[in-house]
């Protein structure tokens, strides 16, 4: 897919998310709609990115935010020695601002483009050659 029709297909699910919780917030609900709208959307960028494709979009999307998570703020949770939780001190957190990263350490769908980027590189079927 090219980068200008993902980058505009993303803005309009923002927009319409957006919406969608503006007119909930009204006493409107229109989730049926919306979650039909989504299984079409879903179905449609399986066809180019397939199943594990469009779990990183939907990542991108409702984990990440659309790229504006700052993961480093998030307190990191460990279990001490006498198995209760606790929090882990900030100067020990080893995270960075992003969320996912490939296996070199490197950050990945962070933004719109480095989404675009990583289904391009990894998924896209055309490409690929994948089933």
């Amino acid at each position: 897919m090219e980068y200008k029709k993902f980058a505009e297909m993303i803005t309009l699910l923002k927009d319409h998310e957006k919406k969608v919780r503006q007119a909930y917030k009204l006493g409107i609900d229109i989730i049926d709609v919306h979650e039909g709208l989504q299984v079409i959307i879903e179905m449609l960028l399986e066809e180019v990115y397939g199943k594990n494709g469009v779990d990183w979009i939907s990542w991108f999307r409702f984990e990440s935010d659309y790229g504006r998570k700052d993961w480093s703020k998030i307190p990191v949770i460990k279990k001490a020695k006498d198995g209760k939780l606790e929090k882990v001190p900030h100067e020990e957190q080893k995270h960075s601002k992003y969320g996912a990263h490939d296996e070199n350490g490197n950050p990945i769908c962070y933004s719109v483009k480095s989404t675009w980027e990583y289904l391009e590189e990894n998924y896209n079927k055309k490409h690929k050659g994948r089933k």
